[in-house]
């Protein structure tokens, strides 16, 4: 069967039922959120617009190439996390914040707004626990299965495009839907991804920064460089490795080549990602 290229048209033409699907359980901005924006005229409230809705809409593959082309437009983003598929990715978003679109990006790590973390990150700051010498981290477990036989996709799906930038594969209901997380290729399973917390004061501080134009208390520079430490983990998972020594001034693996070339990953041709 020859191959045929779906276009960004034709994909929203196909999907029209998986995102009637999505709309059956929202995920909807509460109106909490926009107290701040009380007493202004209508002109002056946020509008926003959403990409992605539904258990088969865009996912992570997706998000750099539609974050770029988002601040590029010169809009103000929110997005979820994890923020970027690779380390690389992450410095594209933050460069491109910084020496060209100036734009507001918010990212859903609900956490930063939880009185809980809050009051834990101020009692280390203020040295209440001492000095800090190691800190280790859990994500608990992840499921797992297979293998798993090949399927032709549903016909409200366009597989081909949905994969985006990551290697073309044949279609298998596991590696899509709401367990496509805990694959490598889509998201980097289990240590980048995390449950989200309820995010009423997460969204009102983001209506605030588009605003004032401050920065969020999820920015995009902080999320990146958390994020770093997730993916390099899994970089040593994939390579065996029982240390990798990172350089956060030069991000770079030190004295490990073959470390380094997973900062980035191959992208498939007319999915690629750059600035």
């Amino acid at each position: 069967m020859p191959h045929q290229r779906t276009t960004r048209r034709d994909f929203l033409k196909t999907s029209s039922l998986a995102a009637a699907a999505g709309l059956a359980a929202p995920w909807v901005l509460p109106s909490g959120a926009l107290r701040a924006a009380e007493g202004d005229s209508e002109n002056d409230r946020p509008v926003f617009g959403c990409i992605g809705c539904g258990d088969m809409a865009f996912r992570y593959p997706w998000k750099g190439l539609i974050d770029i082309d988002a601040l590029r437009a010169g809009k103000d983003v929110y997005l979820a996390k994890p923020a970027t598929l690779t380390i690389d990715e992450g410095k594209l978003l933050w460069k491109l914040t910084q020496q060209e679109s100036k734009r507001i990006i918010g990212i859903n790590t609900q956490q930063r707004s939880d009185e809980r973390f809050l009051k834990a990150v101020a009692i280390c700051q203020l040295g209440r626990i001492g000095k800090i010498h190691r800190v280790t981290c859990a994500v608990g477990g992840a499921p797992s299965g297979g293998p798993f036989g090949k399927q032709n996709p549903p016909p409200m799906l366009a597989w081909d495009f949905w994969l985006g930038q990551t290697p073309k594969v044949d279609y298998r209901p596991q590696r899509c839907h709401s367990v496509f997380r805990w694959w490598y290729e889509y998201s980097g399973g289990k240590p980048v991804f995390k449950a989200p917390n309820p995010w009423t004061s997460q969204m009102a501080n983001f209506v605030e920064c588009l605003k004032d134009r401050s920065t969020p208390v999820s920015d995009v520079y902080t999320n990146y460089r958390i994020l770093s430490t997730c993916h390099l983990a899994n970089i040593a998972i994939r390579l065996g490795r029982e240390k990798l020594t990172w350089d956060p001034e030069t991000e770079q693996i030190v004295g490990d080549d073959e470390a380094n070339a997973f900062l980035s990953r191959p992208q498939r041709e007319g999915y690629d990602i750059s600035v």
